[in-house]
């Protein structure tokens, strides 16, 4: 069965249209379980409705014209539940709704399974036969397994399906919108630029050469650059980082000198290997080393490491396209946007970052809210070859971007623009005023503040201190319990960050609505 699964799999990836990938999985799922019947339903968000979207032994003419209310009948069951069903005598059962269009009055078995992706459901997976005897366990398994292997692929293929040359044949024409997780409230409208590391370094080939000097060299002199380009690039936003963020910066300096790395690297280039494998190697068997770790924090460092791999790579190419074509008003689209990227390009005039993964804690999150640059992270299912220069909205407030956004979208979002201009306008003013009641009493004003407070210089100088901080968020975020000298390097940040102003901190607060997953 797996190896089967694996070929199904395989088969549906590589599709892009989501009427193929729809009518590839009925055939074959079909033909796999020796079922009379398999169809796919799909979920219309904005009708609440199941549309009948693919099948394979129910009436062809019925696909994309007849469909279910969100909780009828045996597939709303399914849908709205989010479970499996799996009944001997459809026609018995109590949510039964015959569709005389679709001709299933030959069935009486059936097994339906929901899709369901990043916590929502996209629709059910159905199979059927003619006679009265419930699936067994082994094909029950198999569907969800298939199940949730595909959900993803059909998220994305309904994301890329959105974006076909005809978009006056959605049934729907509405605005586009994919959620994400914020990375800084704001808004941004722009042109999407849709960029990579220029080298990928899971395809280089592995090489072996005679001239290992030639090898070592070549190397140490690719690390030197990308050493001096990260640099650069921290003493170019010397001025508008805290101390906290440019020491980022530091620790990329920090892991390119780590004998970890290079001399990993240097020792593989000795035993005859050359430059690019050899760091392809050593790099790649980092970023798995760093994904299997519990700690998030630490989790989405791979990301950095594979940037800087890319980096030096592209030095050993001698690959000049590292910066593109980057005109005012442009928004930064990614699969992983990297502290070194965001510093590398924010100073041509980046308004927005949108990127594929990424969470709230991730450093680009940190640095987007230092630098005021609206984002927004973890956008699982953006078709990222479909968007690069179409026009974006980032709203960083509601984690969602929106593309080729109707004008009245638009309008909408540029008078947000304007108030918001206005009111941070309003604010400067007041930044040498005192809160003072009319009488003369005067009024502190204090931050509310988790482990994500971050607040700018501007910021600073109207604020009386911190009124609350609140340390369950140091806990909370992470799969076990920080160590002591961790809470201490975060809590003597905060205190450096608003000193000599006071903060106050909240012990512990877990439990109801704050619990640990490792601390029950």
């Amino acid at each position: 069965m797996l190896k089967t699964l694996r070929h199904l799999v395989q088969a549906v990836s590589s599709l892009r249209s989501l009427d193929e990938v729809l009518i590839l999985i009925v055939n074959r799922l079909r033909e796999i379980i020796s079922a009379d019947v398999c169809s796919i339903y799909l979920l219309n968000e904005h009708r609440n409705y199941w549309t009948l979207m693919a099948t394979n032994g129910l009436n062809p003419t019925a696909v994309g014209v007849v469909g279910l209310p969100f909780n009828k009948g045996l597939v709303g069951l399914v849908g709205s539940r989010e479970e499996v069903l799996n009944i001997h005598d459809a026609r018995s059962h109590p949510s039964f709704c015959l569709l005389d269009e679709v001709e299933e009055t030959l069935f009486q078995s059936f097994l339906g399974v929901p899709l369901v992706h990043t916590g929502s459901v996209l629709g059910v997976l159905v199979i059927q036969k003619e006679i009265r005897t419930n699936f067994s366990d082994e094909e029950e398994a198999f569907m969800v397994t298939v199940a949730a292997q595909l959900s993803a692929r059909i998220a994305h293929a309904k994301a890329s399906q959105v974006f076909l040359e005809n978009p006056d044949k959605l049934v729907d024409p509405k605005d586009i919108y994919f959620a994400g997780v914020a990375g800084l409230p704001g808004i941004a409208i722009g042109t999407a630029l849709v960029r990579d590391s220029p080298s990928f370094i899971e395809k280089v080939p592995d090489r072996f050469v005679e001239n290992t000097e030639l090898e070592l060299e070549k190397f140490q002199s690719a690390l030197s650059e990308v050493k001096k380009e990260i640099r650069n690039v921290a003493s170019e936003l010397n001025q508008s980082l805290d101390n906290k963020e440019l020491a980022l910066f530091d620790t990329y300096l920090r892991m390119l000198e780590d004998h970890t790395l290079s001399g990993e690297v240097c020792r593989k280039i000795v035993a005859g290997e050359s430059a690019e494998s050899s760091l392809k190697n050593v790099v790649l068997k980092l970023v798995e080393r760093f994904k299997g770790l519990s700690d998030p924090y630490l989790r989405e460092r791979a990301s950095d490491i594979k940037e800087l791999g890319h980096r030096i790579l592209s030095k050993l190419k001698n690959d000049i396209s590292l910066k593109n074509d980057f005109l005012e008003g442009t928004i930064l689209v990614s699969e992983t946007v990297t502290p070194v990227m965001l510093g590398d390009l924010q100073k041509y005039g980046l308004i927005g970052i949108v990127s594929v993964e990424g969470s709230a804690n991730s450093h680009v999150s940190i640095l987007a809210r230092s630098l005021g640059i609206p984002a927004v992270m973890g956008v699982l299912d953006l078709p990222l070859e479909d968007i690069n220069g179409r026009e974006i909205i980032v709203d960083g407030f509601n984690s969602r971007i929106i593309v080729d956004p109707k004008k009245i979208t638009k309008d909408r979002f540029n008078r947000l623009i304007s108030r918001i201009k206005h009111m941070n306008s309003n604010l400067s003013s007041l930044d040498d005023v005192q809160c003072r009641t009319s009488d003369g009493r005067k009024i502190g004003l204090w931050l509310n503040a988790g482990l994500l407070g971050t607040v700018s210089g501007e910021s600073l100088k109207m604020l009386d201190g911190v009124g609350l901080y609140r340390t369950e968020s140091l806990f909370m975020d992470r799969l076990r319990f920080p160590t002591e000298e961790e809470q201490r390097t975060i809590y003597r940040a905060q205190l450096i960050t608003f000193s000599p102003a006071p903060v106050v901190m909240r012990t512990l607060d877990i439990g109801g609505d704050k619990a640990l997953s490792y601390f029950p």
